[in-house]
């Protein structure tokens, strides 16, 4: 088991310590800097929202304006004036964009001390994302009457993941950057943690064998008895067959692009083709892959990992009883 780097001095949302992204939070801090958006894309729950808070609260020791596009709510300490905090959860319960959330911020410049945005899971927010996203990274970077002011923005939705966001950005000031999960001993450690707690029913290895290193799985997961995990294995194993299968092309049998899919997701090797490039684009888009740089991509779930590989032993998709035995070691 390799060192495990943790801070215990920072309560996550889960209630444990903050492992693992210690120099990853402090080069964003010093990005920050120098740029004016930081945009942290990855699979649901590898904790890019915990990052990104602890990069500004604990390691810049700013206050910033924090947007939770899921949770429909906006807050800031200290507390802005009611006006503007009303304009500003409408605003986002309204889903009206960045576009109109950063007109009335432009409003806020003397309130808000540090002038600093965390946006989670921006897309949620409606209107055009990409387009109002970039729009308003350059002008954070060229326009005077948004000068001091900075971004950080979170997404995990596939077609986010998928957009090629980066090169959209280029030369706009910002900062795109791939959040994986936690290496496995830093996730044993912080599952330990939880399950010391919190409770957990499912062990390490089980768990590993499910999601990897996605903290953000740890309440679900942990809450569920040998019955609701034979359910969610199930779900999963629909969830890749149905991606699969959308994802052929006329004269593909299911095999061929199950094959495909573990060469992308299992071997991991860069896609060498259009084909294959198309396949990874499609998976991400079915939040079933992630590109990881470098015409690669990875599961967002080791559990798909573990059906693909079933798969290409047996010679046919493998039954949810089959996976599940796999995940439990049996």
């Amino acid at each position: 088991m390799g060192i495990v780097e943790r801070d215990c001095g920072w309560r996550t949302g889960l209630g444990t310590c903050f492992y693992n992204r210690l120099e990853q939070a402090r080069r964003l801090s010093r990005l920050l800097d120098r740029l004016s958006c930081i945009v942290l894309l990855g699979p649901r729950n590898v904790g890019k929202s915990e990052l990104a808070r602890y990069t500004l609260l604990r390691v810049k020791g700013v206050h910033p304006l924090i947007i939770d596009a899921r949770r429909l709510v906006a807050r800031h300490a200290p507390p802005l004036p009611r006006e503007l905090a009303e304009r500003l959860v409408e605003a986002v319960v309204e889903r009206a964009g960045l576009g109109r959330l950063v007109g009335i911020l432009r409003e806020a410049t003397g309130l808000l001390k540090d002038r600093v945005v965390l946006v989670d899971e921006f897309h949620l927010l409606g209107g055009e994302p990409l387009r109002e996203l970039e729009a308003l990274c350059k002008a954070l970077t060229f326009y005077r009457e948004y000068s001091g002011w900075r971004l950080v923005a979170t997404a995990s939705e596939g077609w986010v993941l998928a957009s090629r966001l980066e090169s959209r950005l280029v030369g706009y000031g910002a900062w795109v950057e791939t959040v994986e999960g936690l290496d496995e001993a830093h996730m044993r450690g912080l599952h330990g943690e939880y399950g010391e707690t919190r409770g957990c029913s499912v062990g390490f290895e089980a768990y590993w064998r499910l999601v990897g290193g996605a903290p953000g799985y740890l309440p679900e997961l942990c809450s569920l008895d040998e019955r609701g995990i034979r359910v969610w294995v199930s779900r999963r194993v629909e969830e890749l067959l149905r991606a699969l299968l959308d994802a052929a092309k006329p004269g593909e049998s299911l095999q061929e692009v199950a094959e495909m899919a573990y060469t992308l997701l299992v071997e991991e090797r860069p896609a060498a083709d259009k084909r294959l490039l198309e396949l990874g684009d499609r998976l991400t888009y079915s939040n079933i892959a992630y590109p990881a740089g470098g015409l690669r991509y990875r599961p967002q779930l080791n559990v798909y990992r573990v059906i693909l590989e079933l798969w290409l032993e047996k010679g046919q998709p493998p039954t949810p009883e089959e996976v599940y035995r796999s995940v439990e070691g049996r």
